[in-house]
């Protein structure tokens, strides 16, 4: 969890990395302990290792019972998959790399600077995020800014202000 403020504006980021077995039940675990800390200027995002969508998934199986309460709760809290906002009907991951595939990326808590400056590279992204109120636009265009930022060259210096890890 990272909480900070980007051009006079909160923003609250959560980064999920899910195990390979139990990532539906694991994940639903994760929002709804940090459910008090999600709003419209919320991203969650990370690795979920499981598909929330019969789209996302490589085989015709149909979606497993804690995929659908996963969903359930996903819905409940009013977060939405932007990817799906834009690709309503696209099959597949929202990020692939041949280069990345075979890697495994280990679990760990980089200082704020570190992780601000390497989240665009994680090799699986799935953008989710809490928009209350039909502020999807609004939201976005903030998204788009900071993804601006981090992949620039101008040197950035964060503030350390409220930066949490969880393991």
């Amino acid at each position: 969890l990272l909480k900070g403020t980007i051009h006079q504006q909160d923003i609250t980021i959560i980064n999920i990395y899910a195990p390979n077995n139990g990532a539906a039940t694991f994940i639903k675990q994760i929002l709804l302990k940090f459910k008090n800390q999600i709003d419209h200027n919320t991203i969650i995002m990370g690795d979920f290792n499981t598909p929330l969508s019969p789209l996302d998934r490589s085989s015709k199986q149909k979606l497993n019972k804690e995929t659908i309460d996963l969903n359930i709760t996903i819905n409940n809290l009013d977060l939405t998959d932007i990817y799906r906002i834009y690709q309503p009907s696209s099959s597949g991951y929202t990020f692939f790399s041949d280069y990345m595939s075979n890697s495994r990326r280990q679990s760990i808590c980089p200082s704020v600077d570190e992780w601000i400056k390497k989240m665009w590279y994680t090799y699986t992204m799935e953008y989710y995020s809490a928009i209350k109120e039909n502020k999807i636009i609004e939201f976005v265009d903030k998204w788009m800014e900071l993804e601006n930022i981090m992949l620039s060259e101008v040197s950035q210096s964060p503030q350390k202000t409220n930066a949490e890890c969880f393991l």
